[in-house]
């Protein structure tokens, strides 16, 4: 497989010291395999938001301070719009928050 993408990226993605020596990457198979990982996350990130595109439902995540701050004014514009049965709502410390919302 690698070989396959050195030939179509026409650049050497990793090489080897010596036959007791494990491959070395190169700095184009970094690029690759960080680029990589990116599109693999996005590509999950796009399965769970198509799986939940037609469940009408909204979530709403927020952290204590910024609640407080325009949560309330946030709930009565959505309510005005008979959207509040539809909204899941989550208060989590910040550095939580976006894990939870993720799951």
């Amino acid at each position: 497989m690698v070989k396959r993408l050195e030939e179509e990226c026409r650049v050497q993605l990793v090489f080897k010291k010596s036959s007791r020596a494990p491959l070395v990457i190169t700095p184009a198979g970094q690029v690759l395999y960080k680029r990589a990982k990116k599109l693999v996350k996005e590509e999950n990130s796009i399965k769970i938001e198509v799986k939940r595109a037609n469940a009408n439902n909204f979530r709403l995540g927020y952290s204590e301070l910024a609640g407080k701050a325009w949560l309330a004014s946030v709930i009565t514009h959505l309510n005005q719009g008979r959207m509040l049965a539809n909204i899941e709502t989550k208060e989590e410390n910040s550095h939580l928050l976006e894990q939870h919302l993720r799951e």
